[in-house]
């Protein structure tokens, strides 16, 4: 009999392994729980409860916008292919479960004016029933592989995202003579609902693969269409994403969406400040737009009420995620105060009018 810390340790490493290789071992049965996620029409945001959750009075544009192309899709299967109803012929010839597995490293960042660090190295595999990781942890390329897999095969590769309609990643001639033409990059779900990234294999057609013109509104039934692959997806995985301030920070980098604020939203409602007796008394549900806010801060070496005080030129930001204190010599001269424009033609949200905006302060 095992002494009981050998036992311990025993089920410790099992965990992790069983946490690390995933929940779906088997192909047939992997491939099975796959066509009936992607049919469901509620597992995700932009589900058939999206209509009536978005159609309240008071329902939240940013949380009830997307594509609005794609408003009538609420599966996973039904966005991809674009199709009201949707049948399990579309995935007939289904015959691989593509592992696709993360070597998530840990990493500084800085997002809305705040730094943050992720020290989470945990390996994450796709799985159909996955719990949603965070972007952060997804940033970068993934391994991709499957039991009947052959070095000389050719195969090409599609990652999209299916609540933003993007094209994630694009690669051919996979894994004899990889070529790559779109180079990687990771969800960016800004909203607190999880949002699912598929993997597409398919066998190698008789027409060369070109990239998209455009890689925002892939449209996948066009791209099968156009390369004759329409009985060539073989392959299909999951990667379910929650969200982070890094993708909040890179949505509003890119002019789309700007919800830093919900982070504030959030650090207030659940560790409300108790020095700032001021922020009691202001509505913080109606939050709705984010400020950046900076001094410069001029070089100082001077003695002060017996004191000798040092500053170097520099710009002091604001940081309302971190509640930390600033020099009061810093506040001499005017702030600048910024936000995002994002204008009605490079969001996807019909409601979303930050552009025509006046702030009072």
């Amino acid at each position: 009999m095992l002494p009981a810390h050998r036992l311990l340790l025993l089920l410790v490493l099992a965990c992790h392994v069983a946490y690390v290789t995933g929940v779906c071992r088997d192909t047939d049965t992997c491939i099975e729980r796959v066509k009936e996620v992607v049919a469901a029409p509620r597992r995700f945001w932009f589900g058939e409860q999206r209509s009536a959750l978005c159609s309240q009075r008071n329902a939240k544009s940013l949380e009830c916008g997307g594509p609005p192309q794609l408003a009538h899709f609420h599966s996973i299967a039904s966005r991809l292919f674009r199709v009201k109803t949707y049948h399990s012929a579309y995935l007939r010839n289904l015959n691989i479960f593509p592992r696709v597995t993360y070597r998530a490293s840990p990493g500084h960042y800085r997002a809305c004016e705040h730094d943050f660090f992720s020290g989470n190295t945990s390996a994450v595999e796709a799985d159909p029933d996955m719990e949603p990781v965070e972007p952060f942890r997804l940033r970068k390329r993934p391994e991709i592989s499957w039991s009947e897999l052959q070095f000389d095969d050719q195969y090409t590769v599609v990652f999209t995202d299916v609540g933003y309609a993007t094209l994630n990643y694009l690669a051919v001639d996979f894994p004899k003579a990889t070529k790559i033409l779109k180079e990687y990059e990771p969800t960016e779900n800004y909203r607190p609902s999880p949002n699912p990234m598929v993997v597409l294999i398919f066998r190698k057609g008789r027409v060369e693969v070109e990239a998209p013109k455009s890689e925002e509104d892939f449209d996948l039934p066009q791209f099968m269409l156009k390369h004759e692959l329409e009985d060539d997806l073989v392959g299909l995985s999951l990667i379910v994403a929650s969200s982070d301030p890094f993708a909040i920070e890179k949505q509003r980098l890119r002019g789309k969406v700007d919800y830093c604020y919900s982070l504030l939203q959030k650090r207030l409602s659940a560790n409300p400040p108790r020095h700032h007796t001021v922020l009691h008394r202001l509505p913080v549900d109606e939050l709705d737009s984010w400020l950046s806010v900076s001094f410069d801060q001029h070089a100082m070496n001077a003695n002060v009420c017996c004191q000798k005080v040092k500053l170097p030129k520099t710009s002091v930001f604001l940081d309302p995620l971190g509640d930390v204190s600033i020099s009061a010599l810093s506040t001499l001269t005017a702030p600048a105060i910024s936000t995002m424009r994002i204008t009605a033609s490079q969001s996807n949200y019909i409601n979303y009018h930050r552009q025509t905006r006046n702030f009072v302060g």
